[in-house]
């Protein structure tokens, strides 16, 4: 059943009440240099899992020096009627305008209201925003510690210094990203929607280069899922797991041998916990057709390997490129592999969503689709962006309707589909952009994709 919305603000204003709306914040700032937001309440994280998008031991803690404040493990001095971690800013948003970054790559909206995004501009400097009125305006926030410069040159997702986030809600969130030089993994988190932020620093084994995912249950316990480069359809993998909030990691799993439990066989590794102990781990293998998806019940420490039945089409000349992690809704659940198959002489790539009604025990693949722009798959439904459509699903995967032609996007303008989320089977958003990643466009939708219009 949907969560009940609270309604939106039925305010209109106009193309010219925009601009001098925009001009009086400008002058705003101007005079007052920088302004605080407050951050709303805290809403309880949605159960509906992040879309994937489909494009093609112990470790000791370092002590960081940030702003000229000695931080060790995410304690910082006591400051008076402030919370504790280093300050954070949030500055005054452009009212109706999506302050995006140039190479925006997600969009992590935690209700109908709250939302994150984040991206690099075209200099490779992270950027994250947030909005707090259901994508209608975007904070652009500052951090305590910078990520170091990445380069968005090669537009690839997931090199040494890739930031990485998860959030809760409004309020709670994480960064994380690995500093290959110095072997370090940073993580910030902050409690009060970026206002402030602490601030924790951990020293990496040497083929622990980047990081993969990081995935929250609640507000103490955590992973994150680091790999090396990507080799010949191969790279290490180690989870880390935090059950303070993120002041200290301890590693639970690895592929190292001899008593690595995780394959070193396999690239595009995603991770995902439903609790404190089940977890789901996924990874896809060029070398054959077989998905590798792998279950743990003990927090990450022992993972099984899942046996999964792959469909007749794919049983010869095809590989396995890409698994997600399911999503569960009680005993039922869903995840999307990825493959590829050999067709007339060239590279055709399908998913399949498997579900299971039984906690995991038993899948069941649906009927494969051509591999979409983007999608985001839930429980039961779904939806995905191919051939500038909108297309959606109610009965885990196995059958796909359209629903929308978006006929309001300027397509020579914004060719590139970035991202689409729901929060519920009603509210979501679609991101677009341009082929340089200078304009965007993000769109939203409140009667379950049928109809959207540009914030």
């Amino acid at each position: 059943m949907a969560e009940q919305l609270t309604p939106l603000s039925k305010v209109k204003l106009s193309p010219s009440d925009k601009v001098e709306m925009l001009n009086q914040l400008r002058a705003q700032m101007s005079a007052e240099q920088m302004t605080v937001n407050t951050v709303p309440s805290i809403k309880k994280k949605s159960r509906w899992v992040r879309g994937v998008f489909i494009s093609g031991g112990t470790i000791a803690a370092a002590v960081a020096i940030v702003a000229g404040l000695a931080i060790n493990n995410m304690r910082s001095p006591k400051e008076s009627n402030q919370p504790q971690g280093v300050p954070g800013i949030i500055s005054t948003a452009y009212a109706y305008t999506l302050v995006a970054p140039s190479h925006f790559n997600a969009i992590d909206m935690t209700s109908a209201t709250d939302g994150w995004g984040t991206g690099y501009d075209n200099a490779g400097h992270f950027q994250l925003i947030k909005t707090t009125d259901g994508g209608e305006g975007w904070n652009k926030v500052q951090l305590p510690v910078s990520p170091p410069t990445y380069d968005v040159s090669t537009n690839q997702i997931g090199q040494p210094g890739y930031v990485r986030g998860d959030f809760l809600n409004g309020s709670t969130g994480w960064l994380c990203w690995i500093n290959d030089n110095k072997q370090e993994m940073t993580v910030e988190k902050t409690t009060d929607g970026g206002q402030h932020w602490m601030i924790s620093q951990t020293k990496m084994p040497l083929y622990a280069q980047t990081v993969s995912n990081v995935d929250f249950v609640n507000a103490s316990t955590g992973w994150i899922l680091a790999t090396s480069t990507v080799g010949s359809e191969s790279e290490q993998k180690y989870i880390f797991r935090t059950t303070n909030g993120g002041q200290s990691w301890s590693s639970v799993a690895s592929s190292i041998p001899p008593s690595g439990q995780l394959p070193y066989q396999g690239t595009f590794t995603n991770l995902s916990f439903s609790s404190a102990t089940q977890g789901w781990f996924g990874t896809g293998d060029m070398t054959s057709a077989s998905l590798d998806l792998f279950h743990s019940l003990n927090g990450g420490k022992t993972w099984t390997k899942v046996n999964l039945p792959v469909p007749k089409m794919f049983q010869q000349q095809s590989n396995a490129i890409d698994v997600s992690t399911p999503v569960f809704q009680g005993q039922q659940g869903t995840f999307v592999g990825t493959y590829v198959k050999l067709e007339n002489g060239a590279d055709h790539n399908y998913i399949v969503v498997y579900h299971t009604k039984d906690g995991g025990k038993t899948w069941i693949p649906s009927k494969p689709q051509e591999e979409p722009s983007a999608l985001y798959m839930g429980v039961h439904d779904g939806w995905m962006v191919n051939h500038k459509s909108v297309y959606q699903t109610q009965n885990t995967g196995q059958t796909w309707g359209r629903i929308s032609t978006l006929a309001s996007i300027n397509w020579t303008k914004y060719p590139v589909v970035s991202d689409i989320t729901f929060v519920n089977q009603k509210t979501g958003w679609l991101l677009v952009q341009s082929t340089d990643f200078q304009k965007s466009v993000l769109l939203k939708t409140i009667d379950g994709g049928y109809t959207w219009h540009e914030q």
